[in-house]
């Protein structure tokens, strides 16, 4: 009986191309190390960690070294991995994460990531923040004339009312006279 291991990530079946339908499987590591290995690789791999749980051993989920009586490390699935695969899967996340969009959370290469005011951005959202920021600044624009225009419109009312009441009281006091 095959059991199916679930990426922590996506929530997906992990599994080579072909194995399962493509909208079920896994596709976070497509195009990085893991996925170059072959279906028989990982179907090998696979059952050798089964075939360790159901003994009780200790070995790597990475690499598949016996962990018996070294250091290792055990992930929030319960999985068991050597100093040397924790640290180099660490290293690659902190790479990921220099080269990551932070509007969409896309990783890219470095040459393909563009700054934007104190953040780096691939080049679709590097779009939209210079759209968005274009209307900003072009609402703004709009809203200043708006404003400069309805302020000399009260001035000329404010003129006008002065005159008018100037002109009262000028014709009241010429009544006087």
């Amino acid at each position: 009986m095959e059991t199916d291991v679930t990426c922590p990530d996506c929530g997906r079946i992990i599994a080579p191309p072909g194995k399962i339908a493509e909208g079920m499987r896994c596709r976070c590591n497509d195009g990085k190390g893991i996925s170059a290995r072959t279906a028989a690789e990982l179907d090998a791999e696979v059952a050798a960690a089964g075939a360790a749980a159901a003994k009780g051993e200790k070995s790597c989920y990475v690499c598949g070294a016996s962990l018996a009586g070294r250091v290792r490390l055990k992930d929030h699935l319960g999985r068991y991995w050597c100093k040397q695969c924790a640290s180099k899967d660490k290293r690659q996340r902190r790479h990921e994460e220099r080269n990551r969009c932070a509007d969409c959370s896309k990783v890219f290469a470095a040459d393909k990531l563009t700054y934007f005011q104190n953040v780096k951005l691939c080049s679709a959202c590097f779009r939209a923040r210079e759209k968005a920021l274009e209307k900003k600044v072009q609402k703004q624009a709009v809203e200043t004339l708006h404003d400069k225009h309805e302020k000399r419109k009260l001035l000329w009312l404010a003129i006008a009312v002065v005159v008018l009441l100037a002109l009262g009281a000028l014709s009241h006091y010429m009544k006087f006279i």
